[in-house]
This record gives structure tokens, C-alpha cells and sequence, in this order.
């Protein structure tokens, strides 16, 4: 019984110490507790090169990678040449000195050479991208020659070797306002517009009084572009990011522009959360928010899966650890975005905003919205942009070092900010650990609707927001569809007219059900309110405040829209088109034409007319010789001359005033603003038939006749055509008495006795 006491009592020790060991052999790349032996151990350099009091750091590298003891010992040859402290090799002294790193028995060495600095030392290059490169070099101000000034350092690199001026560029420390360089000795500068896939050469240069100072050479190589054509888009950083904005399908589209706050685009929500007066009422002051709830994130709201609106955090996060290098990709301009973690690319296009609908600045100004709250003003929000504010105004990027960089907020460390209501594009980012949103479908009266070509017929059409997320299907559909009233100011609900759809009215468009129904029945000339409305939980929920008008019922008119001959009952018998040269319906003003061409109005001299001798070719009266190059005693359009002919057929030919005063002395007029166009005259004739003409939004309409004046011209200007015919919607159509110059833009309305 004791020995198995002692056995087990052994047993248990010597687990506890096993697992205080730094040579534990139990580990979890070990399990079976055998100890695995060190094979051999390497080091990131074999020589080098340290400047006296300067650091640099090897790397020692043991392998096999779960070796049971990785422990590294390091040592010099020559503590007084140079010293080793876990791999941080410091220049003691001028000399040289092997550094070893000894592990398991097995050693690595690297020769060092430790020397005196120049005037100027060439560096590393830190980081690297497609296009530039971030350099660093030393100025050692102590070994220039006594009593010289500074004036310039920098990078001089090229694709050649020998970095001859005519091959090879500079990139500069930077400067003050007065053009003074930095004096701290130690800078990084970025060569731009570099080849991708390339190798260049560089070296360090500093300039004291006029004498130049050189360091050694070196060389890198630019990586090869790979912008990502994914969705989700790995760059090594805490969040990852989207390969397109939001609304987008690639990289270089512009996607939708959002108003901060607001699930849907710009277009259709001009401002969301805040008063008639900018005061908010959500986020900020009112509630201390000052991060969008998932629910207003127009990412989270838009994209499936773990999407969301990146935090101003995020965003400089991902400024801090990328190259933005300017760039256009399918022939839009933008930024890429290179990550310095893991040389992941991804493309945001300049394009630009929105204001209020409007879009400004598309092809030049980078931007997105990120979900934070400005601190400053709780009206704006945080953005991403490629211009810098500074007191409250855009600064051009051109102001800044060689107008490269993704510039995120001036020196003062003020944040860029948008105001709410401006629509930006959102790039979204993917978090793990975003939580689950339960959206819950609202209806939506869509603005706007469609007159059928009845009178008593309106197309309607409304919207489930929302609807086929969190699994709901098409299956899952409440009661829906539309009620309406007569009459403005009152709000329908289902206890009015109502009209139910189905599943076939409508169809699924992105998380939302969209749904139309014709509504037939109605009076004409009537004004009607309607609302969608959908059924949640045996509450009907409604979207109201929509109108429409219904049509006018046109043959109550003696108008027929489809006629292009209408007989309107005239004495002569003649009849007249039902829409103008040019056009295809009534409701259309057509082309114009100056008098006596055929063609509509291009730019140029006019047809009849010799700028050489200034005189009239066609169309000219005995008297007006001294204004016609000869007379031809041509008053009424020839065939060849005339728009209505030449356009529609030899059927056609453009009335004479007398005809046009034939027309109207026969017609009644009538003016409407909501018949066939924006704003109409409508001219009856004897037999209840009529014709429209279209004011589109002026107040006159005015027409050319078929033949000119048969009264001599008093000068040059008014060998002309005759009297233009003029429809006003506030006075009686009449016949010009006056003479119109043949150069006058006027519509054609055409005649036929067919």
C-alpha cells in the first residue's frame, strides 16, 4: 500500500512540474510527450551593415517549428564592435563583430560590419505597393562640412541602375510654408506613378550649400495591381471590407447614394431623423447616440449576412493601413486602396454625392459615409473623403505634398463631415460579430401611379418593405393592397374602397415585395386620395397621403388621341392632323422649322438665303428685286419646301393663313392643364370633333403657314413669310397681321384633303 502511496504521489509531482517546464514535452503540437530535437537554426541576414549607435534586428528562424526547446541564445564576437540583445544588433564601435544565434546546439552567424554614417544614408524601403513605395533615409547633419546649410534631401530612383538625371526622378523631404526642409534628420518619402510589377533603384541624396551628398545604392520591386472583383474583401484588418459600394455589382460602379440614417437611397428619403429645422430626433443630444442602430445602417439594411456601415474607427484603420493611390479602373476615376498587411486591393470610385437629388462632383470627389455621429455638430456625420476640410470648406487635394494620398482630416485633427441630409455612397464592412436584426415589414405607397387610357382606370402601386428577410417567403404574405376615396384631405382606410392583391400582383425586388393593381370603376375628372395598406398582426397599417386625378373622358370631347386626319365638320372639308410635324401624339410639341425649309431647325445659315450678296434666292416679288437676287413670284411653299409633304407624304401640305383663319373662326377653344399634356388647347369644330395642341409649359404655341405675304417687302428683313398663326391659353388664337422673319424656329401643323 505504501509503494502504490508513492508511486502515485510521484506520478501526480511530476505532472505538476511538467507543466511549469519551459521544455514541456506535453504540448499541444506534441501531444505524445517525445522530445523533438532542434535540426537547425537560420537567420534573416547573413551580413550586414550597422552605423555606429544605430539598431537593427535579425531574425532567427529554429527549426523543426515544434522543436521542444526553440530557445535562441544570442552572443558577438566583439562586444566592442557590436552588441546582441534578443536578435537587436547595436554599433558599438568602427570594426567588425560575428553575430551568433545558437539553439538546441545548432548556430547561425552573420557577419556585421559596423561604420561611420555619411552625410546622408540610404534606407529601407518600409512599405511598398503597386505604384509607390515609402522609403526612409537618414541626414546626419554633424559629418557636413562646418558652416554649410541644409537646404534639400530626398530619394532619387529609377529603372536604371546608374539613376542618370535624364532616367531618374526625385521624391523630397517635406517643407514648410516657406519652403524650409525638415530638420529632424530621419524621413520617409513615396516616389508616386511607379510601374507596377518593376524594379527600381534608389539612393538617398542631401544638399548643404549648394554641394550634393550621396548615399549607396538599392533596389525594390513594385508588387503587380490585383484589384478584388469579390464581394468580401480579406485586407488583415479588424474588419473586412466590401469589394464595391453598396447598390453596386463591381468595383467601379457608383452604387446608390444614402442620406445618413436612412435604410433607403437618396432618391426616395431626402432626410431622415432630424426636423423642418435641423434638430435631430435621433442620435446625439436627444437620445446620446452616436453610432446608427443596425436598423438605419443602409448596409445592414441592404446587404444579407453580417454586413454593416464601417465606424470612423474602422475607416481610419483602414487609412493607416493601406496605399491610396489614385487610379481610373474601366475609365472611372477613383482611389485604390492597398492594404500593408496583406496586399489586398480594392477600388472606390469617385462618386462624388448627392444633394437633395442632385448629384455633384461624380468623377472627381472620392467619398462614403461611415455610421458615426459628428462630435461637433450633431447634424453631420463622419465621412471618408478625398478632400480635406479645413474651416468648414473642401480643400483641393492638389494643395497637398505631390498631390498624393488618401487625406482624411487636417493637421487640427478635425473629422470630415457630411450633413445628414447630403446622400453619400456607403462601402460596407463584414463583422463577425455583428448581432442578428429582426426587420420588420412596413408598407410603402410608392409616389406616383399611371393613368390608363380611360378615364375611369388608375394604376396603382405599393410596396412591402422588408419583407423576404429574416426566412419569410412569399407564402408568409399578410392581407395587402390599396384603399382609395374621393376627394382631398381625408385619408383613406380599408373601411373605404378597398382593393386586395395577391402573390400575382406583385413580385420579390431585393427585401422588399412590390406589388401594382389596376383600379377600374372610377368618375373622370375626379380627384382621389389612396393608400397601400398590408395587414400585420389583424391591425391594418397604411402609408397615406398620395392623390390622384383622373383623366378626362376625351370622347365626351369629341377627341379621339389616335387620329392623325380628324374631319372637324369645316365648311371647306378640309381635314386637320391630330398632332404636329414632328411629333406622335397630340401631347407632343414636335419639331420646328424656319419658313420655307423642310428639315427641322439645325444650326447654320438659312436655306434661301445668299450671306455673300445678303440677299433672298426663292420666294421674292416683283418690287423686292433690290432683297431678292431675282424674283420668282413664288408665294406658297413648293412640295419640296414643305415640312408637312416632305414628312408625311404628298397627302400633306401646310394650310395657308387663309385656312388657319378658317379654323379658327369655325372652332370653339377651350384650355386645359391636365388633358392630354402639362397645358393644351383643345379647338372643337361644327360637328363635336376636335383637335389639341400642346402649350407644353409656355403660354403660346406658334405656327408657320403654307404661303408668305403677297404685299411687297419695305427692306430686306421682311421678305418673309406671311402672318404666324399664334395659340395662346390666355387669349383667343389669332392670325399675325405683323411679318415674321423667315429665320424663326415655329411648329407645323399639316392640312389634307384625303
Amino acid at each position: 500500500m505504501k509503494t502504490r502511496k508513492l508511486v502515485s504521489t510521484v506520478v501526480v509531482f511530476g505532472i505538476i512540474l511538467g507543466a511549469c517546464s519551459p521544455t514541456n514535452p506535453f504540448s499541444p503540437s506534441n501531444p505524445s510527450g517525445k522530445t523533438v530535437a532542434v535540426t537547425g537554426v537560420s537567420l534573416s541576414e547573413s551580413e550586414m551593415t550597422v552605423l555606429l549607435n544605430e539598431d537593427k534586428t535579425l531574425v532567427a528562424t529554429v527549426t523543426p517549428s515544434d522543436a521542444t526547446d526553440k530557445t535562441v541564445q544570442w552572443s558577438s564576437s566583439d562586444d566592442k564592435v557590436a552588441t546582441v540583445t534578443d536578435g537587436k544588433v547595436k554599433g558599438v564601435a568602427e570594426g567588425r563583430a560575428v553575430i551568433t544565434a545558437k539553439a538546441g546546439g545548432k548556430t547561425a552567424t552573420c557577419n556585421v560590419t559596423v561604420r561611420k554614417p555619411g552625410v546622408v544614408e540610404t534606407g529601407d524601403v518600409v512599405g511598398i505597393s503597386f505604384s509607390t513605395a515609402r522609403i526612409t533615409l537618414q541626414v546626419f547633419f554633424q559629418y557636413a562640412e562646418p558652416g554649410t546649410t541644409f537646404e534639400n534631401a530626398g530619394i532619387i530612383y529609377g529603372k536604371s541602375r546608374d539613376l542618370e538625371p535624364e532616367t531618374s526622378f526625385f521624391a523630397e523631404i517635406e517643407k514648410d510654408k516657406e519652403g524650409n526642409p525638415d530638420t529632424s534628420g530621419s524621413y520617409t518619402v513615396s516616389p508616386i506613378a511607379l510601374e507596377e510589377g518593376t524594379t527600381y533603384y534608389y539612393k538617398a541624396t542631401a544638399l548643404f550649400s549648394g554641394v550634393y551628398y550621396y548615399g549607396e545604392v538599392k533596389s525594390f520591386q513594385t508588387t503587380t495591381l490585383n484589384i478584388a472583383t469579390d464581394q468580401l474583401v480579406d485586407m488583415g484588418l479588424s474588419v473586412k471590407w466590401a469589394g464595391w459600394n453598396v447598390g453596386a455589382s463591381k468595383p467601379e460602379e457608383f452604387g446608390e447614394y444614402y442620406v445618413w440614417g436612412s435604410a433607403e437611397p437618396a432618391s426616395k428619403v431626402t432626410k431622415k431623423w432630424l426636423n423642418s429645422d435641423g434638430t435631430a430626433t435621433k442620435y446625439g443630444a436627444v437620445d446620446g447616440k452616436t453610432v446608427l442602430d443596425l436598423e438605419d445602417d443602409a448596409a445592414a439594411a441592404n446587404w444579407e449576412g453580417k454586413w454593416r456601415m464601417p465606424t470612423e474607427e474602422e475607416k481610419r484603420e483602414l487609412e493607416s493601413n493601406t496605399y491610396q493611390t489614385k487610379y481610373t479602373l474601366n475609365g472611372v476615376p477613383g482611389y485604390v486602396f492597398t492594404s500593408e498587411v496583406n496586399g489586398a486591393s480594392i477600388f472606390i470610385p469617385a462618386a462624388g454625392y448627392s444633394y437633395y437629388g442632385d448629384v455633384l462632383k461624380a468623377g472627381d470627389f472620392t467619398t462614403f459615409w461611415t455610421s458615426t455621429l459628428c462630435p461637433t455638430d450633431e447634424r453631420g456625420a463622419a465621412i471618408a473623403c478625398d478632400k480635406v476640410l479645413e474651416g468648414g470648406k473642401p480643400v483641393d487635394q492638389i494643395s497637398m505634398l505631390y498631390e498624393l494620398g488618401f487625406y482624411w482630416e487636417v493637421a487640427t485633427s478635425q473629422r470630415q463631415m457630411a450633413y445628414r441630409w447630403w446622400g453619400c455612397p456607403v462601402r460596407a464592412v463584414w463583422d463577425e460579430d455583428r448581432p442578428e436584426v429582426i426587420f420588420t415589414p412596413e408598407i410603402d405607397t410608392v409616389i406616383g401611379y399611371d393613368l390608363e387610357e380611360t378615364s375611369s382606370t388608375v394604376k396603382l402601386y405599393g410596396r412591402i418593405k422588408n419583407f423576404f428577410r429574416n426566412g419569410r417567403t412569399a407564402a408568409d404574405l399578410p392581407e395587402f393592397g390599396f384603399c382609395y376615396i374621393k376627394g382631398l384631405g381625408v385619408s383613406p382606410t380599408v373601411n373605404d374602397n378597398k382593393v386586395t392583391c395577391d402573390a400575382s400582383d406583385g413580385a420579390q425586388d431585393g427585401f422588399d415585395f412590390a406589388f401594382s393593381k389596376v383600379i377600374t370603376g372610377l368618375d373622370s375628372e375626379t380627384d382621389y386620395g389612396f393608400a397601400a395598406y398590408a395587414v400585420f398582426d389583424g391591425t391594418p397599417s397604411y402609408d397615406p397621403g398620395y392623390k390622384f386625378r383622373t383623366k378626362i373622358d376625351m370622347s365626351a370631347l369629341g377627341l379621339d388621341p389616335t387620329l392623325q386626319a380628324v374631319d372637324l365638320g369645316l365648311p371647306s372639308g378640309l381635314k386637320w392632323a391630330g398632332w404636329n410635324i414632328g411629333a406622335s401624339k397630340p401631347a407632343e410639341m414636335g419639331d420646328t422649322y424656319r419658313w420655307g425649309e423642310a428639315e427641322p431647325v439645325q444650326t447654320g445659315d438659312y436655306k434661301w438665303w445668299d450671306p455673300a450678296q445678303k440677299k433672298y434666292t426663292k420666294y421674292v416679288l416683283p418690287g423686292e428685286e433690290k432683297y431678292g437676287v431675282s424674283v420668282d413670284n413664288l408665294t406658297v411653299l413648293e412640295p419640296s419646301d414643305d415640312p408637312a409633304t416632305v414628312t408625311w407624304g404628298s397627302d400633306w401640305r401646310t394650310p395657308t393663313d387663309a385656312e388657319w383663319k378658317e379654323l379658327i373662326d369655325n372652332c370653339t377653344q377651350t384650355y386645359y392643364y391636365d388633358l392630354l399634356a402639362e397645358y393644351g388647347l383643345l379647338l372643337t369644330g361644327p360637328n363635336g370633333k376636335s383637335i389639341y395642341f400642346a402649350t407644353g409649359s409656355g403660354v403660346n404655341i406658334t405656327f408657320w403657314p403654307g404661303n408668305r405675304r403677297d404685299d411687297p417687302a419695305t427692306d430686306y428683313w421682311d421678305i418673309s413669310c406671311p402672318s404666324a398663326i399664334t395659340l395662346s391659353r390666355y387669349s383667343s388664337p389669332t392670325v399675325e397681321t405683323t411679318r415674321y422673319s423667315r429665320n424663326y424656329d415655329e411648329y407645323i401643323r399639316a392640312v389634307t384633303e384625303k
